[in-house]
């Protein structure tokens, strides 16, 4: 798993997306105020990669801007993958 950049192309985006292109998840043995993140989990293709990624964009776990996540992992379940 790995960091992506904050672009602030990547964040303008954001906002325009339906609010039911979210999720919520609920962390298990996390003790947090914010036990309960959005998430936004979509397919993507990067230049120079073969192959699917998956870009986990997760918000409301504390910080003022959500962080961009890139997986391999395409089967796991989210809450599993960014509780860690």
């Amino acid at each position: 798993m790995t960091l992506r950049r904050r672009s602030p192309k990547r964040l303008a985006a954001l906002p325009r997306l339906p609010a039911s292109a979210w999720r919520r998840v609920a962390w298990q043995n996390v003790a947090r105020a914010s036990r309960r993140p959005r998430v936004l989990d979509a397919t993507i293709h990067l230049a120079g990669y073969e192959g699917p990624l998956r870009q986990l964009t997760v918000a409301d776990r504390g910080h003022e801007e959500p962080t961009f996540l890139v997986t391999k992992q395409l089967r796991r379940a989210a809450s599993t993958l960014i509780e860690r």
